[in-house]
């Protein structure tokens, strides 16, 4: 669909979807946008990206992680030249996390590489055991569900 579109389109596309053979033998995506989890790790990730500047598809980081993936996202693409997108920014749509200080905030558009031993974040013992228990009592979260309307799920502000 994506390369019936670019027929009709300037407008540089993106897909979760990390097949990189497909997307050069389509001419689409332009860029990836995925989590290192998907890709196999931090290791694999890098590899990625640099089969993705080898072939010229672009790549950016997912943004819907808790902090400490953030963390790792913010660190490669501070150090990989490739990487010229910022990430996508979903922190808005976080409730809560399980590192000190609580998801990532951006500050005049910027999120920044957090420094310290390893990946600059600590987790917050506390905020592990609340969300592990959440977990537990109500299962993965659902920022569309709506539990005063079941079978209707609720709209997100996009602002």
């Amino acid at each position: 669909e994506m390369a019936q579109l670019r027929q009709h389109s300037i407008i540089p596309f993106s897909t979760h979807n990390p097949d990189l053979r497909r997307a050069v033998a389509l001419g689409v995506p332009d860029f990836f946008v995925t989590n290192f989890a998907v890709l196999g790790g931090i290791n694999r990730a890098i590899r990625f990206i640099g089969a993705c500047e080898a072939m010229g598809v672009g790549f950016w980081c997912y943004s819907g992680d808790a902090g400490i993936c953030t963390a790792a996202y913010l660190h490669v693409s501070a150090a990989t030249q490739w990487i010229k997108e910022p990430s996508q920014s979903l922190f808005r749509w976080q409730l809560g996390d399980v590192i000190e200080g609580g998801p990532f905030r951006q500050t005049d558009n910027l999120v920044a590489v957090p420094d310290g031993p390893g990946l600059g974040v600590t987790i917050d013992q506390n905020a592990l055991a609340h969300w592990a228990r959440h977990y537990a009592d109500h299962g993965a979260l659902d920022h569309f569900f709506d539990p005063g309307l079941p079978g209707r799920h609720r709209r997100i502000p996009l602002h």
